[in-house]
Parts: structure tokens; sequence; C-alpha cells
């Protein structure tokens, strides 16, 4: 008995921290979205209303390499975004399939 007592409080504790984790990781990645999607409409305006900042062929090159590094940082945590939450409920329906199958 002291044994299970002994892995419940374990497995409280590393739930408690795997929850802590999760909300620590979700704010990362919104923080991330926005800051990309502030960074994209930031080099947009520059290159639109201030012609000024691509005068040379080196500042619009400049500007399109952080525009295009903008763009796929946006799309990768998209993409990744995406792809846990297929997972997350691919999983969620297995496990909710499996115990209504051994209900039955």
């Amino acid at each position: 008995m002291e044994q299970f007592v002994l892995f419940r409080r374990r497995h409280q504790t590393l739930s408690r921290a795997v929850s802590k984790v999760d909300g620590f990781v979700k704010f990362g990645n919104v923080a991330g979205f926005v800051c990309h999607i502030a960074n994209i409409i930031l080099l947009i305006y520059s290159l639109i209303f201030q012609p000024e900042s691509t005068e040379t062929a080196i500042s619009t090159a400049v500007c399109l390499f952080w525009l295009s590094g903008n763009i796929n940082g946006l799309l990768f945590s998209a993409n990744a975004g995406v792809i846990v939450n297929h997972v997350v409920r691919k999983m969620h329906y297995l496990l909710y399939k499996g115990i209504s199958i051994s209900n039955r």
C-alpha cells in the first residue's frame, strides 16, 4: 500500500510540473507568433511607405531577407500548432474509443 501512495504522490508532482511547463510553452508560442506578425507588418510598412529604406540593392536584400525569415518562422510556428493539435486529437480519439470498447 505504501508503494501505491508513493507512486501516486510522484505522479501528482510530475503532473503539476508538466502542467506548469505546458503553460509556459503555450505562452512562448503565442508570443513568438505575435512577434512574427508584428515584424512582418513593420517590414511591409517600411517597404511600402518609406522608399528610402530600399534605395540600395543591399538594403533591399536585407529587408527581403528579414521578411522571408519572419514569414518562414510564422509558417513554422503555425505548422507546429497544427501538428500538435492533430496528434492530441488523434490520441484523444483513440483513448476514448479504447475506453468505450473495453466497457462493453
